[in-house]
């Protein structure tokens, strides 16, 4: 393995880290500001990883470079459409809980209460699935495609 693919795999790793750092702190999506400051960096971060590919520095199937470097970006913005859609089908703000608690995230608290435990509970689970098999399911898409 040259020190080319070591610094490639490094960047993918760091991008995966990325995603599952905005799952666990999602509360911090709820501020607008912050959701804002979010979705400018990563897209400039997928952006590189259409940069990478343009330059043929790519140890990936085509195109899987680009979507793991766009996958916080797609993460943060599946995140907030599913706190969009579970606010206006029930009509009440969803919280993430973990562990059966509720979750804070790094800027945010969480403000709400265990009176709907289970609808937070509900949320959390889609919440923590729906992007990783969003980009789960691309990849393979992808995988299956172009390899």
């Amino acid at each position: 393995m040259t020190l080319s693919e070591v610094y490639f795999y490094m960047v993918i790793f760091i991008c995966i880290g990325l995603t599952f750092f905005v799952i666990f702190t999602s509360e911090d999506l709820k501020d607008e500001k912050r959701y804002n400051w979010y979705r400018k960096y990563f897209l400039f971060i997928g952006l590189g990883g259409i940069t990478m590919e343009l330059l043929g520095w790519n140890y990936l199937c085509p195109i899987n470079c680009v979507l793991l470097t766009f996958s916080p970006f797609l993460t943060v913005n599946i995140i907030k459409a599913t706190t969009i859609i579970f606010r206006k089908l029930f009509d009440k703000e969803p919280y993430q809980t973990y562990r059966h608690e509720l979750s804070d995230g790094i800027w945010v608290d969480n403000k709400g209460d265990l009176k709907h435990k289970n609808y937070y509970i509900i949320y959390s689970v889609f919440l923590n699935f729906l992007p990783v098999a969003t980009v789960l399911l691309a990849y393979s898409l992808i995988r299956n495609h172009f390899c």
